[in-house]
Parts: structure tokens; sequence; C-alpha cells
């Protein structure tokens, strides 16, 4: 398995992702670009791979 520090590592980057999401959304208010749309789905994807690594751990 992976380091703990990986673990860490994905979960600031989910934190981050999600406040620039967070942000962009905030910025468009009226339209939810298709790049919102990518930002969100990655995050998506982080969270379940680190509940994915967590549970398997």
């Amino acid at each position: 398995m992976m380091p703990a520090w990986v673990y860490i590592a994905t979960a600031i980057w989910v934190i981050l992702e999600a406040l620039a999401s967070i942000w962009l959304v905030g910025r468009a208010r009226t339209v939810r670009t298709p790049i919102d749309a990518v930002i969100s789905t990655v995050m998506l994807g982080w969270v379940a791979f680190l509940l994915i690594a967590a549970v398997s751990r």
C-alpha cells in the first residue's frame, strides 16, 4: 500500500479543489461552466479514491 503521506496530500488536494470550485461557482453565479463540472467530477473522484484507500488499508 501507499505511505500515509499520500493520503494526507490527497486530502489536502481535495480540500483545495473544493475551495476552488466554491470560488469559481461564486464568481460565475449565473452560468455553471464546464470547468466547474470538471472540477466537481475530479473532486468526487479524489474523494472516492480516499474512501476506497481508507477502507482497503
